[in-house]
């Protein structure tokens, strides 16, 4: 049943990524990433272009990790990730919190910006609070 909701709705979760909810409200967008384990240091949040760009590395392995030879079984684990995503023209600005294994970014609606083609990309990065 759930892969046949998937299918009509075309919300498929890709493998290896971390699940996220996006919402729209009357003065924003937001959304919500699942990223636990990870450290803030470990998440790179940047805007290059009109894109959102969140990324997360692996080298944050839990202590008690360090010491093991062997997993039997291994259903959760933290891996390196980028996902992307294309912003709507009329987002003015981004901020972003990590609390509680939760990436929250906020995006403020705004002026409508006009994409200057083959114009020089600019990266900004985004503090996570």
């Amino acid at each position: 049943m759930d892969r046949l909701h998937s299918e009509l709705h075309g919300d498929k979760i890709l493998a290896g990524c971390p699940a996220i909810n996006i919402a729209e409200t009357a003065s924003g967008y937001l959304m919500e990433m699942a990223l636990p384990g990870y450290r803030k240091q470990d998440l790179l949040l940047a805007i290059e272009d009109d894109v959102l760009i969140v990324q997360g590395c692996s080298s944050c392995v839990p202590a008690q990790y360090e010491e093991v030879q062997r997993f039997y079984k291994k259903e959760f684990g933290i891996e390196s990730f980028c996902r992307s995503f294309l912003l709507p023209e009329d987002v003015e600005n981004v901020k972003a919190t990590y609390e509680g294994g939760i990436l929250a970014i906020q995006l403020q609606k705004g002026a409508i910006h006009k994409c200057v083609v083959d114009g020089v990309c600019e990266r900004v990065t985004i503090p996570i609070q």
